[in-house]
């Protein structure tokens, strides 16, 4: 993801966002969708999260089966294990711009 959009409800639960810049979540997230990230919940099986691996920062699905891994919606990329990333947090919303 190339653009890390702040954002915070009227809670104030300190979310954030960022802009999906690959199809690698295609059809759940689009390029251009942004997903809603709430760093306080821990997520659970079958969660979206949002993770960084190095530089590089993602949405992917969070498996636990019987390893901890980070899948892909699309079976051409191949899935991460946690131990090599760091969660940012777990996916609330998805939000898409249709112009």
């Amino acid at each position: 993801m190339s653009e890390v959009l702040f954002y915070s409800d009227t809670r104030g639960r300190n979310l954030f966002g960022y802009r999906v810049d690959d199809d690698d979540m295609w059809p759940a997230f689009r390029k251009g969708d942004v997903a809603i990230v709430n760093p306080n919940l821990t997520p659970r099986n079958g969660d979206y999260v949002a993770a960084r691996r190095g530089k590089e920062c993602f949405i992917r699905l969070y498996v636990r089966n019987p390893s901890e891994m980070l899948s892909a919606v699309n079976s051409a990329t191949p899935p991460i294990p946690i131990s090599s990333c760091v969660l940012l947090g777990r996916v609330v919303e998805r939000r898409r711009s249709y112009r």
